[in-house]
């Protein structure tokens, strides 16, 4: 029989009466996945909350796995120190998750208070490593186990080119200094006149009162919109309409407003307190300044403003990170330390990728669509073909004896043009993950060696190839994350003096969008320690396949214009090649 104990979840349930949603909503909606969860208070009057979450664990005590506690400083310390202790009275394992700005203080000058509620638990969580090393420094064992976000669910938008639109998002407490998002405003449209903010989140402490007041004083009824509470999906519409995100608190551990615009793909400028440094890479990732420093915020803004290549970087290595928050990866943490079993561990990005792939290779379509009977379709072969040799030839490649792995090489078209450009055959191995077609392949050249593999987890020693071939392969990896994890694979086992080969979309496919264009400035990323010869080529697949007679004619025409080219092509090599 599967274990039916209880997880007690103890927190500010208050999304019902129109307030924010917070770590007992969202945490707790993926926790009942794993275990039968009971969740309070949701009590408005805090007299009542406290003894409704009380007595919740005395109504369960006998059926009880452990009780997770939210763990806020201030006031609402309470509600965690008297459910610690109904818990020790009983015998019952908690666990307070840490969530307090002002626990460090508690630590400080209420030691023996702090020891009865963190001493005694099973673990103490902190959602961020600034609030791990405060209470591993003050004696306390603690478990770094970040915030999670679902990130399949928010649409990453690029921000190539940035306007000076801006969005805050929070509640409105003086912790969080919404006013210095004003004074930041108001200097930048000194510079910037079309700028504009957005401020999201419901009233807290009065604060929203002083920010509408500082506006109208400095008379910015028109450029600052306060929009109150919003669903998920309303500040997310918000969001992808802005290009930077602001966050100007005086405290903070990790956000989760913070890790949703990031994977938004927005420019984090947010001041450097808290667990913010340990979430940010200053200027990786996102820009850091000084508590309350508008003028510094501002010339954080205009840096982003002022450079493509800095708010491109800042927005695909913000959702690089977001991706390592997804709630996929922390899934498993919360079991070990709940003690759950999961025996349907799957490889998700296997199944996902196959159906991609099964979508894709739709047979009434697929033959038809990339037939050598259309002429379109040898031009744009020639045309990768040609490019090919000539980036070989200018680096003095020969392929003829050199060890070859073809990475997603799917039905061995790749494998063709690999021995276009001369290799062997015996010398090439192939890897995709769908075994259909591995068999289509092997038929093909029976002298090469073809293998199911996940191009995220190869199997094979470090610097074992001479060659890797990447045709058509990222544009089919949804997430950013795993693009660098295959990236950093292919690199793995490629020798030092090695070269690799791409060809993949610059943009994305409109007809499925489960295709992604894969743009130079990740390119960059993906390899940044490796040296790169990209060009652009191949005009509109489906434009040039209905050209018919008119193909060889037109197409020299449309080559002429980049934009028709959808497609990168490309040679790296490391910085000593």
């Amino acid at each position: 029989m599967p274990d039916q104990k209880k997880i007690i979840y103890i927190g500010n349930l208050l999304v019902r009466h129109g307030l924010t949603p917070t770590s007992i909503s969202t945490l707790g909606e993926k926790l009942s996945e794993l275990a039968p969860l009971i969740q309070s208070s949701d009590k408005i009057n805090k007299v009542q909350r406290l003894f409704d979450m009380i007595f919740t664990i005395l109504r369960y005590k006998g059926s009880i796995k452990v009780v997770l506690i939210d763990t806020y400083s201030g006031i609402a310390f309470i509600y965690a120190f008297f459910s610690a202790m109904i818990c020790r009275l009983y015998g019952i394992n908690y666990i307070p998750i840490i969530r307090g700005g002002g626990l460090p203080e508690i630590l400080l000058r209420k030691k023996s208070i702090a020891n009865m509620v963190f001493l005694y638990s099973k673990i103490n969580i902190s959602p961020s490593k600034y609030m791990k090393l405060v209470f591993e420094k003050n004696g306390f064992r603690s478990e770094y186990l970040p915030n999670s976000i679902d990130v399949a669910k928010y649409n990453f938008q690029h921000r190539l080119r940035t306007s000076p639109k801006l969005i805050w998002v929070r509640s409105f407490h003086k912790v969080y200094n919404p006013q210095m998002a004003i004074r930041v405003l108001f200097r930048l449209k000194a510079i910037k006149p079309d700028a504009v903010l957005y401020m999201v989140g419901p009233e807290k402490d009065g604060t929203m009162r002083d920010c509408k007041n500082l506006v109208a004083k400095l008379g910015m009824e028109n450029s600052i919109f306060f929009t109150g509470i919003l669903t998920k999906e309303e500040w997310k519409t918000h969001a992808m309409q802005s290009d930077i995100f602001l966050n100007t608190t005086n405290f903070d551990n990790q956000p989760v407003s913070v890790l949703e615009a990031m994977a938004l793909g927005l420019p984090i400028v947010s001041t450097n307190v808290g667990g913010l440094p340990y979430l940010h890479k200053n200027g990786y990732d996102a820009i850091l300044t000084a508590k309350d420093d508008a003028d510094a915020m501002v010339g954080s803004i205009l840096k982003i403003l002022n450079s493509e290549k800095l708010s491109s970087q800042l927005s695909l290595r913000a959702r690089k990170k977001a991706e390592s928050f997804d709630w996929k990866k922390i899934k498993s943490s919360w079991e070990k330390i709940l003690n759950i079993k999961n025996d349907s561990c799957v490889n998700n990005n296997e199944k996902i990728n196959k159906n991609i792939y099964r979508r894709y290779m739709n047979e009434r379509i697929f033959g038809k669509k990339w037939s050598n009977k259309n002429i379109g379709n040898l031009i744009i072969h020639k045309e990768k073909l040609t490019i090919s040799k000539q980036l070989l030839k200018k680096n003095e490649i020969n392929l003829e004896n050199n060890k070859i792995l073809d990475v997603g090489c799917a039905g061995g078209d790749t494998v063709k043009i690999l021995i276009e450009l001369g290799a062997k055959e015996k010398n090439i191995t192939g890897i995709d993950l769908r075994q259909d077609r591995l068999d289509a392949a092997k038929k093909i050249y029976p002298k090469a060696n073809f293998l199911k593999m996940d191009a995220g987890n190869l199997k094979f020693s470090s610097g074992k190839f001479d060659f890797i071939n990447i045709f058509t392969l990222f544009s089919s990896v949804n997430d950013l994350e795993s693009r660098f994890k295959i990236s950093n694979e292919i690199q793995r086992v490629l020798k030092p003096n090695g070269f690799i080969l791409y060809y993949d979309l610059r943009y994305n496919n409109p007809a499925n969008k489960d295709v992604v264009g894969i743009h130079r400035d990740e390119l960059w990323l993906l390899f940044s320690r490796m040296k790169k010869n990209i060009n652009t080529l191949t005009i509109l697949p489906p434009l040039v396949r209905m050209l018919g007679s008119y193909t060889q004619t037109l197409y020299k025409i449309f080559s002429k214009a980049p934009v028709l080219r959808t497609h990168y092509i490309g040679l790296f090599g490391n910085n000593k090649n």
